[in-house]
């Protein structure tokens, strides 16, 4: 079987940086999509994770507004609440990533268009 997703969109707000109990870097970030119905559009929001030193890397690139292209696969998560009520979140483990258009002069002079991946 196979599971892969790709998307284009903006980035909702900046990324955040986090590390694993085994020291491990990840990048957490909302990117918006749109979808039309043929007369108006709105936005899908889809949570995407970026992991490694890939993560450390983009950090400073990834703000809000940043146009990036993603390639990834779909990971559901579980756990338990606060109340002890089981949860449930969908989200996009970022395989390769591509910025298209940062915000300004934030735009990373090493990598420009090409492909980061994971």
């Amino acid at each position: 079987m196979f599971c892969r997703i790709e998307l284009i969109g903006n980035l909702g707000r900046d990324a955040e940086l986090s590390y694993t109990s085994q020291n491990r870097p990840y990048a957490r970030f909302s990117v918006a999509t749109q979808e039309f119905d043929g007369k108006k559009s709105f936005p899908q929001w889809h949570k995407v994770v970026l992991w490694g030193e890939r993560a450390e890397k983009l950090i400073p690139y990834l703000t809000k507004g940043t146009l990036v292209y993603i390639e990834g696969v779909i990971r559901y998560r579980e756990w338990k609440g606060r109340d002890g009520e089981p949860r449930q979140s969908l989200e996009i483990n970022a395989r390769n990533l591509r910025i298209l258009k940062g915000q300004g002069s934030r735009e990373p002079e090493d990598l420009g268009d090409q492909d980061v991946p994971f």
